[in-house]
């Protein structure tokens, strides 16, 4: 068994691979060590808020006597916050083509976090730009797109967070355990073995 955290970090790996592939040869790139971290890093970048989010709940909050829990992704896991910022640190990075790295991974990344059933009560504000906007959840099960209504997910996840003040920072990781099905391995042994092929492209 490999947690549902983690499992959607390898999962997003793979997809950062693919971009970097893709978009390297777009650009007539060849491989470096670098740009692959780059992409591997705006792949990720959503959920750095997975860190204040332990943080705080686990540690400096309950020092501090306050019961206040924050959630998880509620400081930059917004599109149209993300997306933009991203494109600009990209592009300071290596101009066009690390913008358009931060782009296709930052769009990969919330797109893999839209494909949740409908139990999961889950999906992303693709409308919502920090204090403004639709607070609606969207996701996609079947082949459609699906909203899920703002008070509907704030029921839920008042519910999550009961018993978070006895809960560890490792409990917020394997409470979501989940296998790894084979389509997964094959879509990650794959975006490895197209990793290779494109290094030894390059040599």
């Amino acid at each position: 068994m490999i947690s549902n955290f983690l499992k959607c970090v390898v999962i997003d790996v793979a997809s950062g691979i693919y971009i970097y592939v893709f978009v390297s040869l777009l650009f007539g790139q060849s491989f470096h060590f670098s740009d692959l971290g780059i992409s591997i890093f705006f792949v990720l970048a959503p959920d750095l808020d997975f860190i204040p989010f332990v943080a705080c709940n686990k540690y400096i909050f309950r020092w501090l006597g306050i019961k206040f829990r924050f959630a998880s992704h509620h400081f930059i896991h917004f599109p149209r916050v993300f997306l933009p910022v991203s494109m600009a640190v990209g592009f300071g990075l290596a101009d066009f083509y690390g913008a358009t790295l931060a782009l296709l991974c930052g769009l990969a990344h919330f797109t893999h976090d839209s494909l949740k059933p409908p139990e999961e009560m889950s999906g992303i504000q693709w409308g919502r730009f920090l204090f403004w906007g639709s607070r609606d959840l969207y996701f996609f099960h079947k082949g459609k797109l699906q909203k899920l209504p703002y008070e509907k997910w704030k029921e839920h996840l008042n519910k999550k967070r009961e018993g978070a003040a006895t809960r560890s920072a490792s409990d917020e990781v394997k409470a979501r355990a989940d296998s790894f099905g084979l389509e997964a391995k094959m879509y990650v042994v794959a975006s490895l073995l197209f990793l290779i092929a494109f290094y030894v492209r390059s040599i």
